[in-house]
């Protein structure tokens, strides 16, 4: 019916917005991640990519340069982690090249990101706060204000439920559970990458300095 019709767009149109928000957040965020990794001096040509550099005074002439308050272009751009932050997305979307549905190719993307940075980054914080708190001549009740039960009953839990989606995706699911894809995909895919990054991490941390 009509208002059925419209109920649906107005959804999805909730949703681009939604979308939007996200990618501009995410964009931002890790644009400045990577710009202090590249600090860190683990990536090739650090220096561009930690840099930070004039965005708006490069497309407006020197006339209005000169006329216009100063105030406007304190702003610096990291240009650098930007461009490596689109290269990848730019990676991420070629390497869904051949999968059998656009469905497919958004599940898997979807997937791999929710186990990396959700749960397993989730399940590495939540392991070393916990460290803080428990480890014997810890100081860290003196910096945390939060009740010390709370904290530990949040973060244990919080601990468990990132931890049963590293597991349970390396059970093949029942015949009532069907993807588009192997089932196993997505977890061989993660685990594939955080091994990467891990190799990568320690070349250049050990390897590159000697």
């Amino acid at each position: 019916s009509y208002g059925d019709q419209h109920a649906t767009q107005i959804l999805n149109a909730f949703m681009a917005v939604s979308s939007l928000g996200n990618v501009i957040v995410s964009t931002y965020t890790a644009a400045r991640v990577k710009q202090e990794i590249a600090k860190e001096g683990i990536l090739p040509f650090s220096r561009f990519f930690a840099r930070n550099y004039d965005g708006m005074t490069r497309f407006f002439s020197k006339g209005f340069r000169d006329r216009a308050s100063k105030d406007i272009f304190l702003d610096k751009t990291p240009l650098g982690a930007l461009l490596l932050h689109w290269f990848f997305s730019l990676l991420i979307i070629a390497s869904t090249w051949g999968v059998s549905s656009p469905e497919a190719a958004y599940s898997i993307v979807l997937g791999v990101f929710s186990y990396i940075v959700d749960a397993f980054f989730g399940v590495c914080i939540c392991v070393g706060l916990l460290a803080l708190r428990l480890r014997r001549g810890s100081n860290w009740s003196s910096k945390s204000p939060s009740n010390p039960v709370i904290s530990i009953c949040a973060a244990s839990l919080f601990v468990i439920a990132n931890t049963f989606p590293l597991i349970v995706l390396w059970v093949n699911p029942t015949a009532d559970f069907v993807t588009p894809y192997p089932w196993y995909t997505v977890p061989t895919i993660g685990v594939c990458l955080l091994s990467i990054g891990m190799l990568y991490w320690v070349g250049f941390s050990y390897v590159v300095p000697h």
